[in-house]
């Protein structure tokens, strides 16, 4: 997995706001850059153990 850090966030935030404004915010554009920044800030929470896949809770066995 490559690394992601908070400086290449704040570029792909930027790039979706100028997106958004030039194309709209439904656009197919703007919908694809906002799902890679999605998955930048997942991957960047999941580096920094924020974002952890959960796991199934186990049913008591008294």
């Amino acid at each position: 997995m490559t690394a992601v850090h908070s400086n290449t966030i704040e570029e792909k935030r930027k790039e979706l706001l100028h997106i958004a404004q030039n194309c709209g915010f439904n656009a197919a554009e703007t919908l694809l850059c906002s799902e890679e920044l999605d998955e930048m800030i997942i991957k960047f929470q999941q580096q920094r153990g924020v974002n952890k896949p959960r796991q199934e809770k186990m049913a008591p066995t008294w």
